[in-house]
């Protein structure tokens, strides 16, 4: 029902379109006879002038080579008129075809993006959640690594005997030196500042939909509620909470959904 409605729409627009070129063609057509007849009727006033004259001045006027002279600028006259009409025609159908092109060029972009829209949200839509997340996060933000230092442990699932280590890794370790700076990965809003649980004393900024957090800390340098930019330093690289040793535990968070990291930011 919307389609056929469409195709009326279409057609309605279509038919209004060619009804004002239709009348601008028109009112072209009778600008352009009333011009032909007030030249031709210049052209007749002249004739009468020479008439006129030459019945004052028979002896001149009459002669061969006068009469030739007038006939010969009265057919240029007119030559030029129609060149001139011929010309100004010639560019109003050219820029019709022009603005004809456009339309047709811009419906066929019209046309291409809606396809483009319908197979890019189809791929889209055939992408894991998490892919789906990595994809928005990427058009959306840009990160830095939050500390120099080597990958000690990558997102998800992992085997070890040690009862520290977790079985499901919610993010990236980066091995450091004790007291390293950590710098924030991305500007945001400070919410919250702790010392419990797991994670030890750690960082959570947050950045419209994003969530990154910093663990394990030995110092922390901000305070909840603070504005913090990209680069700027948030605290120092520590082993506390659960940790076998000093790193920097690093997570991404997007719509509180976990993230790896490693998707968005190079962790060497």
């Amino acid at each position: 029902m919307e389609r056929a409605i469409a195709e009326m729409e279409k057609i309605r627009r279509a038919e209004e379109i060619y009804s004002r070129r239709k009348n601008a063609e028109d009112d072209e057509k009778k600008q352009t006879k009333n011009i032909y007849k007030i030249l031709f009727e210049i052209l007749f006033l002249i004739n009468v002038v020479v008439l006129i004259l030459a019945v004052q001045n028979q002896k001149y006027i009459f002669t061969e080579t006068f009469l030739k002279q007038v006939n010969s600028y009265n057919i240029n006259v007119k030559k030029k008129v129609e060149e001139l009409f011929q010309n100004d025609a010639e560019k109003k159908e050219n820029v019709e075809l022009t603005n004809q092109l456009e339309e047709n060029v811009t419906e066929e972009n019209k046309a291409v993006s809606g396809e483009s829209n319908n197979v890019n949200g189809a791929l889209v839509e055939n992408l894991s959640q998490e892919e789906q997340d990595i994809l928005a996060i990427k058009k959306q933000y840009e990160f830095i690594l939050p500390v120099e230092g080597v990958k000690t442990s990558s997102f998800g699932a992992r085997e070890s005997n040690n009862p520290k280590v977790t079985k499901y890794h919610t993010g990236v370790d980066i091995g450091a030196d004790y007291g390293a700076v950590i710098r924030a990965a991305i500007s945001g809003k400070v919410i919250q500042v702790s010392s419990q649980g797991d994670y030890g004393k750690h960082i959570k900024i947050q950045s419209n939909d994003i969530i990154t957090l910093y663990a394990h800390c030995s110092k922390i340098y901000v305070q909840e509620g603070q504005e913090v930019e990209q680069g700027d330093e948030i605290g120092e690289v520590g082993a506390t909470g659960n940790a076998t040793g000093p790193h920097l535990h690093f997570e991404i968070r997007f719509q509180e959904r976990l993230v790896n990291p490693e998707e968005v930011i190079s962790v060497s």
